[in-house]
């Protein structure tokens, strides 16, 4: 059997007409390399920000913001193309023209008050970062199991007292809640503060890549290459108290890193902690063995 196949001719007026009109949709597109928008970055009160100008269409513009002392980045607005509205350093989708504006809270940013421990007269600084007031120092309440670091009382002065975990709560059981409701040994009026209520702290500040510089104090930390400045930006002025390891173990780290406990229960043998670092901006979170001594900050009521 003979196949036939009928042949189309297009005549030379078509051919034309099909080649323009594939010429106009094939160079159609949405993104033109060489056309240039404008972005414009703004800050509100309580900071600067940085990165605007002049950039071809389909580029991720970079911007930051920094807080002044007493505040902390909130976010930027509109969020419209941002990538990260709630990062202090982000880029925008320049795909038209673009205002944004760096937003930051000052409320609650380091106001500074006193306070006395009735039960041995110890005089504490206080501190309101936000919602929250927080000892503006380490507790040094000399508990039985306590200890100075190096058994120097004059650390005691210097970086409060250290204390393993057990001997923080008295008695009261793990919280993860809001506030913890865990009086522990700090003084009637304050609590150990919970893994939550650190969180709480860390986020107002900036968060955890930033919130280590802007909480460590200006001076007492190791110096050496590598050394990341702390800015004290809210007066909690933590210093780097180290820790003790079990029972009679050996002192470590004093000058190089402070750490923290909650009075939230990591799992049987361990319980959530905060550290900073002397070469580090972030807030170090994690588990810390319960037998560890190290210091604590105690939170209002």
């Amino acid at each position: 059997m003979t196949v036939f196949k009928k042949i189309v001719q297009i005549k030379p007026y078509k051919a034309f007409f099909l080649a323009a009109l594939l010429f106009c949709v094939c160079s159609d597109s949405s993104v033109d390399p060489n056309q240039l928008y404008t972005l414009t970055v703004n800050a509100g009160t309580g900071g600067t920000a940085a990165g605007g100008g002049s950039f071809s269409s389909g580029t991720n513009a970079a911007i930051s913001a920094a807080a002044s002392s007493g505040c902390a980045f909130s976010g930027w607005t509109p969020t419209a193309g941002v990538a990260n509205p709630n990062s202090s350093n982000t880029t925008v989708s320049m795909t038209t023209n673009r205002t944004v504006t760096a937003n930051f809270n000052c409320e609650g940013g380091g106001e500074e008050g006193s306070f006395t421990d009735s039960r041995d007269g110890q005089v504490y600084r206080t501190v309101t970062i936000g919602s929250q007031t927080w000892m503006g120092e380490n507790l040094n309440f000399n508990a039985q199991g306590s200890v100075c670091y190096d058994d120097d009382p004059g650390n005691c002065d210097i970086y409060g007292r250290l204390y393993d975990w057990n001997t923080v709560m008295a008695g009261s059981p793990s919280s993860s809640t809001s506030p913890s409701g865990v009086q522990g040994i700090c003084p009637v009026g304050w609590h150990v503060p919970s893994e939550a209520e650190w969180t709480t702290l860390v986020n107002f500040v900036g968060g955890r890549e930033v919130a280590g510089a802007k909480l460590r104090s200006r001076s007492g930390w190791h110096t050496g290459s590598g050394h990341v400045p702390g800015t004290d930006d809210f007066g909690f002025s933590a210093l780097p108290g180290g820790y003790r390891w079990s029972g009679s173990g050996g002192f470590l780290t004093v000058g190089d890193d402070g750490r923290w406990w909650s009075a939230t229960e990591n799992d049987a043998t361990s319980a959530r902690i905060r550290a900073m670092y002397w070469d580090d901006s972030n807030v170090g979170s994690g588990g810390g063995s319960k037998t560890i001594l190290y210091s604590l900050r105690c939170l209002r009521d």
